[in-house]
């Protein structure tokens, strides 16, 4: 059964249904002060975009405004906060019952369970003085408070050491 929900921010202009399908209401639009013209609702076309999200673009006091259908469906349909997984990896599947709320750690974690993102970007990295094992960039540069981008300008060769220190990934 399909329900709908108003989207936040566009109460009263357009809904989102538990299935990802966005429509406009219908209602009165003001050009000038005595220009008016009815406007019929009907369900608002989406796009994919170069990273495989169905997005589409809404219109609010002359702003246009463009968002993901799988975000607005979570905010309308379940309860959380953060990032939001496509459980079956499936990016155009924007059913409610295919979505939930995640932290990035398990986002990327069920990435590469799912094999949606291959596990040569799935590294181990050892400090070579340490011995210390660390499972990405990101646990290295808050060991050592430096950015992730140092991080990996090191792993590249492209710096000698970091704090007197050197890592390497384990192959």
């Amino acid at each position: 059964m399909e329900n709908w929900k108003d989207i936040k921010g566009y109460e009263g202009l357009y809904q989102i249904s538990n299935q990802g399908i966005v429509k406009g209401l219908d209602r009165v639009l003001q050009y000038n002060a005595n220009i008016t013209k009815q406007w019929k609702g009907k369900v608002i076309k989406t796009i994919v975009d170069y990273l495989g999200y169905c997005r589409v673009s809404l219109c609010k006091d002359g702003k246009v405004k463009t968002h993901k259908i799988h975000r607005l469906v979570a905010e309308a349909f379940l309860n959380g906060e953060g990032q939001i997984n496509h459980k079956d990896g499936n990016k155009l599947n924007n059913n409610v019952v295919n979505l939930e709320f995640c932290t990035a750690k398990e986002n990327l974690s069920h990435s590469y369970r799912t094999g949606l993102r291959p596990k040569k970007y799935l590294r181990t990295i050892i400090c070579n003085e340490t011995q210390e094992l660390f499972t990405c960039q990101s646990d290295v540069a808050r060991k050592i408070k430096l950015s992730s981008v140092m991080v990996s300008t090191h792993l590249k060769g492209n710096t000698p050491h970091i704090h007197g220190l050197t890592y390497k990934y384990i192959e």
